[in-house]
């Protein structure tokens, strides 16, 4: 018999909206670190080193759950996707089939979706601020889904977003996410080490979810 396995959830999937636009790199660059907050209090690490990323998020408890402290390892190049937790629970690897992480926890590598829609709705920077040291273009992207808009802050030079704020038809502002640090040094290299043991979980996941299933025996009578 079969059973569906869960995969990754980004916390604030409404990132996707404005997710991504690395349009000004002559080359992408392919060793950095980058350091964001999400909501109120969760923290994700993304380290790149060439085709591979390490994703470290923390989700503190609240009265949404329990919180989580997860590393995810992805090989763009073995097309593999390790998912560790590392509050002790267990370690599981499946196929993964996009050529970049998921824009919420990359801003650089992501696709430039949001470039394309800066350009198809003829929308231009409405002025310039500095937000956590970086010099960055303020953008208003209209957002109906939440009767208001996104606040967008690409960074000046090399147009990757830095900050992204929903700013709701009633008045309330959420920060959804924003890059507290950023070094393109090589990261340490134990952070892209796969690790063993890992349960495989046959199917597949993208970056914008996927289907996966693992095999689960059937016991015999008196079997526990």
């Amino acid at each position: 018999m079969r059973r569906h396995a869960a995969c990754p959830v980004v916390w604030l999937t409404l990132l996707v909206l404005a997710a991504g636009a690395a349009m000004a790199f002559a080359q992408a660059p392919q060793t950095y670190t980058i350091t964001m907050k999400q909501g109120p209090a969760n923290t994700v690490v993304t380290s790149r080193d060439g085709s591979m990323e390490s994703v470290e998020q923390k989700v503190p408890p609240s009265q949404m759950g329990p919180g989580m402290h997860v590393r995810l390892l992805y090989d763009l190049a073995a097309h593999k996707l390790w998912s560790m937790d590392l509050g002790g629970g267990p370690c599981t690897v499946v196929t993964y089939t996009s050529p970049e992480v998921p824009a919420a926890f990359d801003p650089i590598s992501s696709s430039s979706e949001t470039l394309a829609r800066l350009s198809k709705e003829n929308l231009a920077p409405l002025g310039s601020e500095t937000v956590n040291g970086f010099a960055a273009k303020r953008y208003e992207i209209p957002a109906p889904e939440i009767k208001g808009k996104v606040l967008l802050f690409l960074e000046e030079k090399q147009n990757f977003p830095v900050k992204q704020v929903f700013a709701f038809g009633d008045g309330r502002e959420i920060t959804a996410m924003e890059i507290t640090s950023l070094s393109f040094d090589k990261p340490p290299a134990d952070l892209f080490v796969p690790p063993t043991g890992c349960r495989e979980i046959a199917g597949s996941t993208s970056a914008t979810g996927g289907h996966a299933e693992t095999k689960v025996e059937k016991k015999t009578a008196g079997e526990h």
